[in-house]
């Protein structure tokens, strides 16, 4: 589709009567140097046209050539007569060379320059405080070294101060002076310090305003102690509604909230977004904005409107990032009706890669993506296509990506969205511990094991918000997701064995992957059973034998059956793994393994060979189990009483 307003190539004309860009002539030009114009044009058009004078002079000879063989000789005279015309009329004339500089105005040009310098530093010279200024910056530069002695900085700090003290207020808004009152605050003295906050009160909200001021304040914020945070945030409380949609006071609220406040300050700094009144008399306290509307019902739509309409503002001035911008959608959305609902997955709907960074953002990602509709989700989709590897290996992004994997229906546009890059990265992602998140998810679903109590109780709300807005059954869409993913994870596993192996976190999906990928498994099992090829001593490590339990079971215990909830069909792990234990049944059982051997004890065969020859080799190893058992190992215990 064409854009609106695309001009046509080689076109001259603007559209909607606009003035061509055209060279700008001066104002008394003589008719020849518009001549000496025009010829310039012309020689930039022959050269675009024929491909400069040389292209042009071989072409026409060329044409002679061709002349002189096709036409008679008594047709010369003729022909000579053209090409001479053609020559006049496409002649190429030859650029002007510059005119040397002449010596005497060159010279008047360096006096003109130097007075004009000079009048400029007359001009700062004139300024108030410009010797103070001129010192200061000095000082700045030798304290701005790589390395300065400790000593040799105090005294510089020390001269600065003394310098600056008192006119603090009066230079801070010039840009050059805000990097020398940073430095002084970041390497004076806490009295020192004090004192220049001292001198800053009353001005720090308009300081926060500032281009330059507001570095100023950041580094107080940073380099302060409590007493000095404490009278920041005083100043800036009341006026949250009002900075927060500032593009450079923006940065400081958010810089207070996030690093330099406790939970009670955030609240009462996001209470600010719901009115004047709690601007003004700080009366919220560390209240929720549950808790404020259960206490005044009636002042719930002045309430929500005027939170949204500070939320709304901060969106459109680019301040979608921000964590107190999350704080308040996620306090919005808890609280919020219907349409009220509906005006969050408007606003933000392509703006979830943005948010998903924080615990907050990333909560109200999840719940937007249960909110949508399908075409919604669509624009969600393609505003994380270039960002699903990243949201995965996020601290919180990961969550919106299995929120994206609960509820979109249309699982061929999600997988064709983003298999692709995650297949390039699946070796990465499974060292990523938030990533592999996502991967026990698919293959595993919701498990406490894997997933903490508050995750779980997020993705439980967007189960429950989803019921209106998804159709496909969970576990249908879970394995059609899962599908085009199952050949990519058993080769990484395979190409990652002995780090997967040996991370205690990754081995819960080397488990997962080898019980429930929809792939041929085999090549994995294999190099499994290799790895363990060796002494027990040597290859067992402490969370080896929980996961080879798990395998030889065929799946997890269920606390409420009480019982293994196996898997179908299963890859006969058990059978595989046994007849390696049996050739090395003392090491296995009198040791670490132990519990492996009781675990395939009771899973095998007993009718079966490999049964029995597991339990021969056990009573041929009796006198060391028993040892074992003797010294504490409980699973040699169990072991002997198979016996």
């Amino acid at each position: 589709m064409a854009l609106a307003g695309k001009r046509k190539q080689g076109s001259t004309a603007v559209d909607n009567g606009s003035r061509p860009a055209t060279k700008k002539l001066k104002p008394e030009s003589s008719e020849e140097d518009s001549s000496q114009d025009e010829l310039d044009n012309s020689d930039i058009d022959v050269d675009s046209d024929f491909g400069g004078p040389d292209k042009f002079e071989d072409q026409q000879e060329e044409d002679e050539n061709t002349d002189d063989d096709d036409d008679d000789d008594d047709d010369n005279e003729t022909d000579i007569a053209e090409t001479n015309k053609q020559e006049d009329a496409l002649s190429v004339p030859t650029k002007r060379k510059p005119l040397p500089l002449d010596p005497h105005k060159e010279a008047a040009s360096r006096e003109a320059h130097q007075k004009q310098k000079e009048k400029l530093n007359d001009r700062k010279a004139a300024k108030p405080h410009a010797d103070t200024l001129a010192r200061s910056k000095t000082l700045w530069a030798q304290i701005n070294r790589k390395k300065v002695p400790k000593l040799e900085r105090q005294k510089i700090i020390e001269e600065l101060y003394n310098l600056i003290s008192g006119s603090v207020v009066d230079i801070i808004f010039k840009h050059d002076a805000s990097r020398v009152v940073q430095a002084c605050f970041k390497y004076g003295t806490e009295e020192q310090r004090t004192t220049i906050l001292k001198e800053l009160k009353g001005r720090l909200v308009e300081l926060s305003k500032s281009t330059y001021g507001k570095f100023l304040v950041v580094k107080m914020l940073y380099y302060g102690s409590a007493i000095h945070r404490e009278a920041i945030l005083s100043e800036i409380h009341g006026n949250v509604r009002k900075l927060i949609k500032h593009k450079e006071a923006a940065y400081v609220v958010e810089d207070a909230f996030r690093e330099y406040t406790t939970p009670s300050q955030q609240e009462s700094l996001v209470s600010e977004m719901y009115g004047a009144e709690f601007s003004v008399f700080e009366s919220t306290g560390s209240k929720t904005l549950k808790q404020l509307l259960d206490e005044s019902p009636e002042k719930r739509d002045t309430i929500m409107k005027n939170l949204w309409d500070s939320i709304q503002g901060s969106v459109k001035k680019g301040s979608i990032g921000f964590t107190i911008i999350h704080r308040a959608l996620i306090s919005f959305l808890r609280n919020a009706n219907g349409p009220e609902k509906a005006d969050v997955v408007e606003l933000i709907k392509e703006l979830l890669p943005e948010i998903v960074h924080t615990k907050d953002g990333s909560e109200v990602a999840c719940y937007v993506i249960a909110l949508s509709a399908a075409k919604d989700r669509k624009a969600i989709m393609k505003s994380f296509r270039d960002h699903i590897v990243k949201a995965m290996c996020d601290e919180y992004g990961w969550m919106s990506v299995i929120s994206l994997c609960m509820c979109v229906d249309d699982t061929v546009l999600l997988t064709k969205a983003y298999v692709p890059d995650i297949q390039k990265k699946c070796i990465d992602l499974f060292e990523d511990r938030s990533a592999r998140k996502v991967f026990l998810y698919l293959l595993g679903n919701l498990q406490t094991r894997y997933f903490t109590a508050r995750e779980l109780a997020v993705f439980a709300k967007v189960q429950e918000l989803k019921q209106t807005t998804s159709k496909k059954d969970d576990e249908q869409r879970r394995k059609e997701i899962l599908q085009p993913l199952g050949d990519t994870l058993v080769s990484a596993l395979i190409d990652n064995l002995d780090g997967m192996l040996n991370d205690p976190n990754a081995a819960s999906l080397l488990v997962e992957i080898l019980l429930n990928a929809p792939s041929d498994r085999g090549t994995a099992v294999k190099a499994v059973l290799d790895h363990f090829k060796g002494s027990p001593a040597e290859t067992l490590q402490e969370h080896s034998p929980r996961f080879l339990k798990t395998l030889v079971q065929g799946g997890f215990y269920d606390k409420s059956t009480k019982s293994i909830a196996t898997i179908n069909p299963t890859i006969g792990f058990a059978e595989k793994l046994a007849p390696l234990v049996t050739s090395k049944a003392a090491d296995w059982s009198s040791g670490s393994g132990s519990f492996v051997v009781v675990a395939l004890l009771e899973t095998l065969n007993k009718d079966e060979q490999v049964y029995r020859s597991l339990l021969k080799s056990m009573e041929d190893a009796h006198q060391s189990i028993e040892s074992a058992a003797t010294e504490g190992n409980k699973g040699s215990k169990i072991v002997l009483s198979h016996m």
